[in-house]
């Protein structure tokens, strides 16, 4: 948990993130309290794991084209590589 300014009315707002490690992938999802519960990030966390295993080209371009249903109301997945510590997909940031 941590507190995060949203930029879009300058409030301070409580975020929790769930993360796991998919090979050298990490993949976060992060909801707002109380916007979203800890059952629909780790459900989304879980269907991400689990499409990054099977296809992860498939999954990451998913992921950062805003589609197949990684970005839902205010949680999004995001995929950072271990290896350059860059991120390689983000739900909501195209960059």
């Amino acid at each position: 948990e941590y507190r995060w300014q949203n930029w879009a009315d300058g409030k301070v707002e409580r975020k929790h993130v769930f993360y796991q490690r998919v090979g050298q992938r990490i993949l976060a999802v992060g909801y707002y309290l109380p916007r979203a519960s800890a059952e629909q990030a780790r459900a989304l966390l879980d269907k991400a794991a689990t499409d990054l295993t099977r296809n992860e080209k498939g999954t990451l371009t998913a992921i950062n084209s805003l589609k197949g249903g990684y970005l839902q109301d205010d949680l999004y997945v995001f995929v950072v590589d271990l290896n350059n510590q860059r991120y390689v997909a983000h739900g909501t940031n195209l960059r």
